[in-house]
């Protein structure tokens, strides 16, 4: 929950700077305020899910990588075990545990889908650029665009918090949209 209220004052930081550069308050412009806050929010999650997906698949592996070793019979056939008895033991008891780890986290599942998720963050994404480029080509995008382009996003908030959330992914994630965007530094952290 603390992420997602880092990610709002983040959010509003952005705008705020973009409403540094337009001061004007037409519907244009509000509506180019939504597609920048949009836009923005897109470029955060789209890194911020390519980050969790890499963490959970680097877990399931770990844990995979681990539980192969420990279970192998060239391991269990190893001169040390005869010097060591208790050791046996607690290795085979690790395994046992890293194994019901790796089923009820089901990391690999998981992985699976912060990786649809990041698809469907980029189409997002990619929806909101066209929405900004059309903007500063100075067509008019009217609400109903921006609500139709803003639909999905409900579903995909909806499904984002089946999954652990990272603050510090989320702020570097933060970082990285803001210097695509080209949003300075100063600016970011100053309504933090």
């Amino acid at each position: 929950m603390r992420a997602n209220n880092k990610c709002r004052q983040h959010e509003a930081s952005a705008v705020f700077c973009w409403e540094v550069a337009a001061s004007t308050n037409t519907e244009s412009d509000e509506c180019r305020k939504l597609i920048w806050k949009g836009l923005y929010k897109a470029q955060v999650n789209v890194r911020y899910f390519t980050k969790l997906a890499h963490r959970y698949g680097v877990a399931e592996r770990y844990i995979s990588l681990t539980i192969a070793i420990t279970a192998s019979a060239g391991i269990a056939k190893l001169k040390f075990w005869e010097n060591v008895p208790w050791g046996w033991e607690t290795l085979t008891a690790i395994t046992a545990v890293l194994g019901l780890t790796n089923v009820t986290f089901n990391y690999a599942a998981k992985a699976a889908s912060l990786a649809d998720l990041h698809c469907k963050w980029i189409a997002q994404r990619d929806e909101w650029e066209f929405a900004w480029a059309r903007a500063n080509a100075g067509q008019l995008v009217g609400f109903d665009e921006i609500k139709r382009i803003a639909s999905p996003e409900r579903e995909l908030q909806r499904t984002e918090s089946n999954f652990w959330h990272s603050e510090k992914l989320r702020l570097e994630a933060q970082d990285e949209a803001c210097d695509a965007l080209g949003v300075p530094r100063q600016i970011r952290r100053s309504s933090q």
